[in-house]
Formats: C-alpha cells, sequence, structure tokens
C-alpha cells in the first residue's frame, strides 16, 4: 500500500522509506539539515527511518539511464573518525605483526585488550600508542573484526585476514594490497580521510594547504567538530600510507618503515614543490581475479536482485572501482573487456548505455583462486 505525501515524496509502509524528488542532476557537495546528513554528487535520495532506534540514515542513488542503482553506503550524522590511528601511518611488515598476535587455532586474539596493554607492548615488541593504532589498522585494513564481551576486545581474522595469513603473510602480492586499500578507502566512518580523498575529492592535483582546506570545509558541512590542525595530521597520516615527499630508490631502502605500505600501488606520487597528484592506474597493474572480486562484493547487495550494473556506475558511483582505483574510463572498458573475453560477463552497449550482465558471480572463488594460484 502506497500513499502521496505532502512533500510530494512516496511513502510505503512495507519498507519505511521516503522517496523525496529532489532534481534530475544535484551538484551537492553536502549539507546537513538537523539530524538528516546529505552528501552526494547528482544523486536521488533516500531517507530511511530507522525502525528500531528512531535514527535516520541516508543511501544515496545515483542517476543511471536505466534506473536509480544504491552507490553510497547508510550514513549517520557525526559518524566522522579523525586521528584514531594516533597519527601513526601503516608501516610495511604492521599487517605481519597483526596475524603473529593471532591464536593458530582460533585465529583470533585478546591482544588489543586495554587490560592486555602491555602484554601487547611486549609481545609485539611496540609502544603503547602504537599498540592502539596497530589496533585500528587491524580492522580498518579488513584484517580482523573487532567485538566486545565479558572477556575484552576480541579480534578475529576476517577471511580476507586468513587468506593473507595463510598464503602472503608479508603482503608482497599486488592484489593484497589492492583489497587493503578498497576496504581503507570504502570505510568512510572509520576512515572519513582516505573515503572523502578517493570518492569525494574531485581534484587530481593538490597541495597539502589545498587538500586540508577542502577536507576542513567536508567535515565542517557535516556537522563534524574537529580542530583544523586535526585536517593537517590527518592529511599527514593520508600521504604517509602511499606517497613520500623525499626522494629514495624503493630497490635500495633499507628501512621497512621508510616506504610508504601501499606505495607500490602507486595511486599518489610527489610532484614536487609540495605538489601530490593522483596516478591514474593502468589496467596490467591490477590483476584481474581481483578486479572481477571487488566489482561482484562493491555491488553484493544490488546482484540479489539485478544481474546487471551499469557502466558509469562503476566509473563513477561512490565506493565503486572507478573512484577507488583511480581508473580511467578508457581503462574501465579495457578491463571489463578482458573480463567478457574470460566469458564473465557480457558487456552491452544499448543506445550509449554501457552495461554489463554477469555471468559468473563467485566473489569468493575468485579470491580463493587468486591466493591459491601459484605465480610465474
Amino acid at each position: 500500500m502506497k500513499r502521496r505525501s505532502c512533500l510530494g515524496g512516496l511513502w510505503s509502509f512495507a519498507d519505511c522509506t521516503l522517496l523525496l524528488p529532489m532534481g534530475d542532476r544535484l551538484g551537492l557537495l553536502g549539507f546537513s539539515y538537523k539530524n538528516i546528513v546529505f552528501c552526494a554528487e547528482r544523486c536521488y535520495f533516500s531517507i530511511i527511518a530507522g525502525l528500531f532506534d528512531g535514527t535516520l540514515t541516508l543511501v544515496s542513488r545515483q542517476r543511471t539511464a536505466r534506473k536509480d542503482e544504491v552507490t553510497f553506503a547508510h550514513r549517520k550524522e557525526h559518524i566522522m573518525q579523525i586521528n584514531k590511528h594516533g597519527s601513526f601511518y601503516i608501516r610495511n611488515g604492521w599487517p605481519t605483526k597483526i596475524i603473529d598476535t593471532m591464536d593458530a587455532q582460533t585465529q583470533s586474539s585478546y591482544i588489543f585488550s586495554p587490560s592486555n596493554e602491555l602484554l601487547a607492548v611486549d609481545q609485539i615488541g611496540v609502544g603503547r600508542v602504537m599498540v592502539k593504532a596497530l589496533r585500528y589498522w587491524a580492522a580498518v585494513l579488513g584484517i580482523t573484526e573487532e567485538t566486545k564481551n565479558q572477556q575484552g576486545i576480541l579480534h578475529s581474522l576476517t577471511d580476507l585476514g586468513r587468506l593473507i595469513a595463510q598464503y602472503d603473510p608479508y603482503c608482497q602480492r599486488t592484489g593484497t594490497l589492492w583489497l587493503l586499500h578498497r576496504n581503507l578507502a570504502r570505510d568512510l566512518e572509520e576512515a572519513t580521510a582516505w573515503s572523502w580523498a578517493f570518492n569525494l575529492y574531485s581534484a587530481k592535483s593538490f597541495t597539502k594547504d589545498e587538500f586540508v582546506a577542502a577536507f576542513y570545509s567536508y567535515i565542517q558541512t557535516n556537522g563534524g567538530k574537529y580542530a583544523k590542525s586535526a585536517m593537517e595530521k590527518e592529511f599527514d597520516c593520508f600521504k604517509n600510507t602511499y606517497v613520500s615527499d623525499k626522494a629514495f630508490d624503493l630497490d635500495k631502502v633499507l628501512d621497512e618503515d621508510t616506504v610508504p605500505f601501499f606505495a607500490p600501488l602507486r595511486l599518489l606520487e610527489y610532484a614536487g614543490g609540495g605538489r601530490f597528484e593522483k596516478r591514474r592506474i593502468a589496467p596490467k597493474d591490477i590483476p584481474i581475479k581481483i578486479f572481477y572480486y571487488c566489482i561482484l562484493s562493491d555491488n553484493a547487495d544490488h546482484l540479489r536482485t539485478n544481474n546487471q550494473i551499469n557502466v558509469d556506475t562503476l566509473f563513477e558511483g561512490v565506493n565503486q572501482v572507478g573512484k577507488y582505483m583511480n581508473l580511467s574510463y578508457s581503462s574501465l572498458l579495457e578491463l571489463l573487456q578482458y573480463l567478457e573475453n574470460k566469458k564473465w560477463i557480457s558487456l552491452v552497449n544499448n543506445f550509449g548505455n554501457r552495461y554489463i550482465d554477469i555471468s559468473l558471480n563467485c566473489a569468493a572463488q575468485l579470491l580463493d583462486d587468486y591466493y591459491r594460484e601459484i605465480e610465474g
């Protein structure tokens, strides 16, 4: 049963969704009104009322030629997190340290519980503040998942964490780096700066001051209460996960902490003069099984009821491969054509409206096959 509301929206008693028509093409960076948060580009919005806790969350719907597709995660006001890493960016070797703290049989550990802080310092070999940073990076990268019980804080390896522990504990495979970067760049709540930088910040070249000013504006617009100095520290941590503003030879460097963890992906480059650039990624730099796994996982909810995904969604949708892998449209099409050659998808062009038809939907198997295959 559906009724037209006085706002001109459509209220459905079945799913408690209020759809508000807000124009065909919106160019909003974001704004907030009371306890409702809006942030998307060229989107329709639906506000979903919480049935149990009375909260409101936002889902933005990317407009396509065929239909509106959900492309952004649920959001609540004041969920943005800054400096939970304590200004310690992820180091090479830290995922290995995290994995080594897990019990071999249960693949879990209470090592990050506050009551075990001194034990963690002794066992892991880092300071107390770094232990807290390790706890943050373990969860935000998707290596572990955190639960709380009477014994304390339990960290358990995720499915990805178990595969990394078994096949790539030193994170030497490019696919591992892409998967960990994906988890980071898609986590708006816990890694706000990373999610914003790859999904919402349109600048391809920027200085620290430019990045900080834009990020500070975004935080303030969306109800965040942080000092601008916190944005500067956040930029430093963000930058140091991908690129250094110091010249060095990757093949000759001796100190593992000197090299940014995600440097091999070359998503960011230092252009000199205090300027940084987002680098377009070539198709050859992305393992094809990892690329397809990301598409299937990013759109898992959508694919439960629809076997097609619009190519424009993959290219410019928030939390989609085109955004967090920094792909050009031609590179995206090249990768999709490769998937079509493997008969995993069909690439359809319907009067200029390109979409893919999923033929093989087995994300977990793709990931397992990637880690099991013998690299030449």
